[in-house]
C-alpha cells in the first residue's frame, strides 16, 4: 500500500512539473510569434490608413487646383491679359522692367482710393474675381492676376506690391515659360484668416503663357475634416506635418504650434513610406509615415514656400507633407496580451487536471485506463470546439477583408464618378459666367437663352443619369439571377470610361449574347479590378499606345491589354492574398484575390493569367457552369 501511494506522487509530481515546464516553454514561444505577428500585421495596417488619409487629402487639394484652372479659362480673363502684353511687350526688356518698378514704387505709396489702386481692384476682371470669392467665401483670401511679366492686372484687395515676377511662386509657376501649378504652402495669411494654401496657376493662350492666377485658400476645415474623419474611426491619431517637423495640423491644437518628437524628424526627411516603434514621454508608440504626393493628370504640380514673407508667417521652408500616425503599443497588443492570458487560464486548468489525473493512477490499472480514455475523449471534445471557433473567426476574418476590397472597388469608383462630373461642372461654371459677360455687353436675346436653357439642361440630365447608373452599379444582388455577360461588361466600361479618355486608353469590345447564372454586381466588382490593373500597368510602364481588348463568347471573358505583361514570379502569385506589385502605400494585394474567390467560389467559374506577345490575358471561363 505504501509502495502505491509512493508510486501514486511520484507519478503526480514527474507529470505536474512536464507539464509545467512544458506550458511556460510552449506559453513563452507562442506569445513571442504571435506579438511579432500582430506588430507586422499592424505596420501594414497602419501605413494603409495612413495612404488612405493621404488619398483624401489629395483629393481636397485638387478640388482646390481644380477651381483655380476653371477661374483661369474664363474669356474675360484671357481678354484682359491679352491687352495688357500688348501694352508691355512692344518696350524693350529693361525699359519695360523700369517701367513696371515704377508702377509698383506708385502703388506702394498709394492708398485704397488712389487712382491705380481703384482701376485694378474694380475693373470688371477684378468683380469677376470677387464674384468667385463671393461664392465660397470661408475659403478664400485674395485672388489675384498678372500678365507675363509679373504686373498685376486685377485683384480682390490692395496687395503689398503690384509686380510679382521676383516672388517665388511666381517663378516656379512660371517655369522658364514652361508653366507648372505650384501650392505655396505660406501658413498663416491675414487676407484668409487661417491656414492658407496660395494655389498658382499658369494661364495660356495657344500653348503660351499670358498670366500667373493665385488664389489664397483656407484648408483648415479641409485639413479637419480628413483629420477628424480619420481619429473617428479610433485607428490611431493622424497629424498632418511638415518634413521638418512643424505640425500642419492636429485635433484639437493651434496649427503650427508643435512640433512632432525629435526621434521622427529622420524618418520624415527620408520623404518615402516608413513605419517604426519610438518612445514618447515614456510609452512606446507605433507610428507610420507617408509623403503626400500631389498628382493631377495632364499637370505638373509643384509644393513648396518660403518661411516668411511681408504678407504671410510660418510658410513652408521648402518642405513637403507628410501624414502621420500614432498608436500607443499597448493598444496595438491589447488582443495579444488577453489571447495570451486566456491561454495560460486554459493551461493552467488543463495543468491541475493532468496532475489530478496523475495522482489517481497508482489506484489501479484498469481505473487508470478508464481515466485515461475518459480525459481523451474530453481532451477531444475541447480541441473539436476550439477547432470550430477558429473557423468561425477567420470566416469572419475573410469576410472583413472582402468588405474592405468591396470597399477599395468603391474608392475606385467614386474617383470615376469624379472624372465624370468634373468637365460637367466646369461647362455650367463657364456658361454661366459667359451669361453675366454677355450681359455686360449687352448681347442677351431670346436666343441666347434658350441655347444657354437647353445646354444647361442636358449636361444636368448626364449628371442625374451618372448618379442612377452608379447606383445600380452598386446595387446588392441578394439571389443568383440570369443575366447577360456583355450588360455587365459595358456598365463597367460606362464607369471608368473618364478615366481611360483622361490617361488615353482605347477599349476594344467583341461581344455575343451569352447569359450567365450568378450576381451580376459581383462579376462587375471583378471586371472592374481587372481593369483598374490594367490602367495602373498602362501608366507605371509608360506605355504610349494603350489598347485593352474584351472578347465575350460561348460565357468565356477574355481581357487583354498590351502594358508588356508580368514575370513568371508575379504570374504564379498574383492571386494570392496580400500579394502586389505596386510601389507602397499604393496596393493592399487584396484585389485580384477578391477576384479569384468571387468568380471560383461564389460564380462557380474558373479563371487563369498568362503572358502574350504585348502584355497579359486573364481568361475567365464560366462554360463549365
Amino acid at each position: 500500500m505504501k509502495r502505491q501511494l509512493e508510486l501514486k506522487y511520484r507519478i503526480a509530481l514527474g507529470v505536474f512539473v512536464i507539464s509545467s515546464v512544458l506550458l511556460i516553454a510552449t506559453s513563452f514561444i507562442y506569445y513571442q510569434m504571435n506579438e511579432k505577428r500582430l506588430i507586422e500585421s499592424e505596420r501594414q495596417s497602419m501605413h494603409y490608413y495612413a495612404s488612405d488619409a493621404a488619398y483624401h487629402l489629395n483629393l481636397e487639394l485638387k478640388d482646390k487646383i481644380t477651381n483655380a484652372l476653371t477661374i483661369s479659362t474664363a474669356p474675360l480673363v484671357h481678354e484682359y491679359l491679352m491687352a495688357s502684353n500688348q501694352t508691355f511687350a512692344p518696350l524693350p526688356e529693361s525699359k519695360r522692367a523700369e517701367q513696371i518698378k515704377q508702377l509698383n514704387q506708385q502703388w506702394l505709396a498709394a492708398d485704397r482710393d488712389s487712382p491705380i489702386v481703384i482701376e485694378r481692384t474694380t475693373n470688371p476682371l477684378a468683380q469677376f474675381l470677387k464674384q468667385q470669392q463671393q461664392i465660397l467665401p470661408q475659403v478664400y483670401g485674395e485672388l489675384f492676376i498678372t500678365n507675363r511679366y509679373g504686373a498685376m492686372v486685377a485683384s480682390t484687395a490692395k496687395l503689398t506690391t503690384l509686380a510679382h515676377a521676383h516672388k517665388y511662386w511666381w517663378v516656379e509657376s512660371f517655369d522658364q515659360g514652361r508653366g507648372k501649378i505650384f501650392l505655396d504652402d505660406r501658413g498663416f495669411d491675414d487676407s484668409a484668416q487661417g491656414y492658407v494654401i496660395g494655389v498658382v496657376v499658369p494661364i495660356k493662350h495657344q500653348g503660351e503663357i499670358i498670366g500667373i492666377l493665385k488664389a489664397n485658400v483656407n484648408v483648415v476645415d479641409a485639413l479637419g475634416e480628413v483629420v477628424k474623419r480619420f481619429n473617428q474611426q479610433q485607428l490611431g491619431e493622424l497629424i498632418i506635418a511638415r518634413t521638418k517637423g512643424l505640425i500642419v495640423y492636429r485635433d484639437s491644437v493651434e496649427p503650427l504650434s508643435t512640433k512632432l518628437h525629435r526621434d521622427e524628424l529622420e524618418y520624415l526627411q527620408k520623404n518615402q513610406s516608413n513605419t517604426h516603434i519610438g518612445e514618447q514621454n515614456g510609452v512606446e508608440i507605433l507610428n507610420a509615415y507617408v509623403p503626400l504626393n500631389i498628382q493631377l493628370p495632364g499637370h505638373n504640380v509643384g509644393f513648396g514656400g518660403k518661411p516668411q514673407s511681408m504678407d504671410h508667417k510660418g510658410g513652408n521652408d521648402n518642405e513637403i507633407w507628410h501624414m502621420v500616425v500614432h498608436r500607443p503599443m499597448s493598444e496595438v497588443l491589447k488582443g495579444s496580451e488577453a489571447l495570451y492570458q486566456s491561454m495560460l487560464n486554459i493551461g493552467f486548468l488543463l495543468l491541475l487536471m493532468s496532475a489530478a489525473l496523475a495522482y489517481f493512477v497508482g489506484f489501479s490499472v484498469s481505473r487508470k485506463e478508464q481515466q485515461l480514455e475518459q480525459k481523451l475523449r474530453d481532451y477531444n471534445a475541447t480541441l473539436e470546439h476550439e477547432v470550430a471557433q477558429k473557423t468561425r473567426e477567420n470566416l469572419i476574418q475573410t469576410n472583413l477583408l472582402q468588405e474592405q476590397a468591396k470597399l477599395a472597388a468603391m474608392g475606385e469608383m467614386v474617383g470615376a464618378i469624379a472624372h465624370q462630373w468634373r468637365q460637367p461642372l466646369n461647362e455650367l461654371m463657364l456658361r454661366i459666367q459667359r451669361l453675366k459677360y454677355l450681359y455686360l455687353k449687352n448681347e442677351i436675346n431670346e436666343s441666347s437663352i434658350e441655347t444657354f436653357i437647353a445646354q444647361n439642361r442636358e449636361t444636368i440630365n448626364f449628371m442625374s443619369q451618372t448618379i442612377d447608373d452608379f447606383r445600380n452599379f452598386f446595387r446588392v444582388d441578394k439571389e443568383r439571377k440570369r443575366f447577360v455577360i456583355s450588360d455587365a461588361a459595358h456598365r463597367v466600361i460606362m464607369m471608368l470610361n473618364e478615366q481611360f479618355k483622361n490617361n488615353a486608353i482605347h477599349i476594344e469590345m467583341e461581344t455575343d449574347e451569352s447569359e450567365l447564372l450568378g450576381y451580376q454586381t459581383e462579376l462587375q466588382q471583378a471586371l472592374m479590378n481587372i481593369l483598374s490593373n490594367s490602367k495602373d500597368a498602362f501608366l507605371e510602364q509608360k506605355i504610349k499606345n494603350r489598347t485593352i481588348a474584351i472578347r465575350i463568347k460561348d460565357q468565356v471573358i477574355s481581357i487583354q491589354d498590351n502594358a508588356g505583361g508580368v514575370s513568371e514570379q508575379v504570374l504564379a502569385k498574383m492571386f494570392d492574398a496580400y500579394y502586389t506589385t505596386k510601389g507602397e502605400g499604393k496596393g493592399t494585394g487584396m484585389g485580384l484575390y477578391l477576384v479569384k474567390k468571387i468568380v471560383e467560389e461564389n460564380m462557380q467559374g474558373q479563371i487563369s493569367a498568362r503572358n502574350h506577345e504585348q502584355g497579359l490575358l486573364i481568361v475567365i471561363d464560366f462554360s463549365g457552369q
